[in-house]
C-alpha cells in the first residue's frame, strides 16, 4: 500500500464570535492558538479576500502563536499588514527553523479619502518538525485562512 497523505487542516475562523479570544477552540484539529483575537475587521484597508472573521493580535501583542501537539510538516496563512508581516517556525526545543516575511510597506490613504484595500499575502513554512508558528509585526495585521498539516 501506498504511504497515507499527511491531513491537509484549513481554518477559516467563520465559526468564532465576534472579539472571542482564541486558545484550544481546535485542539480537536491539531493547533492551539495564544495571542488572538477574532474579529471582523472595520478598516476596509483590510477587508480579507475570502471572509469575513480574521484573526488579529490581542491588545498590545505583535504576535499570533499557533503550537502544534504533534509537530507539522507545513503551516501558514493569508495576511495582511502595512508593515512587513513574519512567519516563524519553531522545533519543539525553540530553536528556530524558518522565516519568512512579506516585505510590505504600504501607507494607508490619508483621512477622508475611501483606503483601498491592502494585499493579501499568502505566507508558508515548511520542514519537519515544527512545533509551533507566529506570525508577528511592527503594524497592526490580520491573519486568515490559517493552515497546516502533519
Amino acid at each position: 500500500m501506498p504511504p497515507a497523505q499527511p491531513a491537509f487542516i484549513q481554518l477559516d475562523f467563520e465559526n468564532l464570535k465576534g472579539f472571542e479570544q482564541l486558545s484550544d477552540q481546535y485542539a480537536s484539529s491539531g493547533v492551539r492558538f495564544e495571542g488572538a483575537i477574532a474579529l471582523q475587521p472595520s478598516n476596509p484597508a483590510f477587508v480579507p479576500p475570502s471572509a469575513s472573521q480574521v484573526l488579529m493580535p490581542l491588545v498590545n501583542q505583535t504576535g499570533i502563536t499557533a503550537y502544534f501537539p504533534r509537530p507539522a510538516s507545513r503551516a501558514g496563512a493569508f495576511v495582511i499588514g502595512t508593515k512587513p508581516v513574519v512567519l516563524a517556525a519553531f522545533d519543539a526545543d525553540g530553536n528556530r527553523l524558518r522565516e519568512i516575511n512579506t516585505d510590505a510597506n504600504y501607507v494607508i490613504s490619508p483621512a477622508g479619502e475611501l483606503p483601498k484595500p491592502l494585499p493579501h499575502h499568502r505566507l508558508e513554512v515548511t520542514g519537519t518538525p515544527i512545533a509551533k508558528v507566529v506570525f508577528y509585526s511592527n503594524a497592526p495585521f490580520i491573519l486568515d485562512d490559517f493552515f497546516f498539516s502533519h
